[in-house]
C-alpha cells in the first residue's frame, strides 16, 4: 500500500502505534483500524472464521497428496523440520508464531535441538479443518518447502 499519511485528527494522540492503515481490495483510500481488532478484521474479510468444519478423509488425502513431508496421525497433521543449529530452529519457531498469531490458530510445537516437530489440529472440531490446511500451507510457503 505504500506510505500513508496520518489523518489530521490523529495528531497529538498518544499510542498512535496502536492504529494501522488497511486498504481493502478494490477501494481507494484506507481505513484506520486499532491493532487489537486488525487480525479479527482480516480473518472476517477473507472468510477465515467459516473454516471450522471438520474435513472428510477424501479432502485431507487429496491435500496430503500434493504436500511434501506432512503426515496424518489420529486427527492431526504433523511435519518434522531439521535445521543446521538450535538457533535456526528458534528462528523458524518465531516465524511460525507470527503466522499462527495472524491466523489465530496455534500449532503444537516440539523443539529438540535442531529438530522442530509441528502438530496441527482444530480442537473445537475434534479433527482437521481448513484452518489446519491454511496454516500448513503458510508454514510451507514461509519455509520454501512444498
Amino acid at each position: 500500500m505504500g506510505a500513508v499519511a496520518l489523518p489530521s485528527h490523529f495528531e497529538g494522540r498518544k499510542n498512535i502505534q496502536d492504529w494501522n492503515p488497511i486498504q481493502p481490495p478494490g477501494t481507494v483510500g484506507c481505513l484506520w483500524v486499532k491493532s487489537s481488532s486488525l487480525n479479527e478484521l482480516k480473518r472476517h474479510l477473507r472468510g477465515y472464521d467459516n473454516m471450522t468444519d471438520k474435513l472428510n478423509n477424501e479432502s485431507i488425502d487429496g491435500w496430503l497428496s500434493s504436500r511434501k513431508g506432512w503426515k496424518r496421525r489420529e486427527g492431526t497433521l504433523t511435519k518434522e523440520f531439521r535445521f543446521p543449529s538450535f538457533r535456526d530452529s528458534i528462528v523458524f519457531v518465531n516465524r511460525i508464531a507470527g503466522l499462527a498469531d495472524e491466523l489465530d490458530h496455534h500449532p503444537d510445537i516440539h523443539i529438540s535441538h535442531s529438530i522442530v516437530n509441528l502438530t496441527l489440529t482444530t480442537h473445537s472440531a475434534n479433527g482437521l479443518t481448513d484452518k489446519d490446511l491454511v496454516l500448513a500451507e503458510r508454514v510451507d510457503f514461509a519455509t520454501s518447502t512444498k
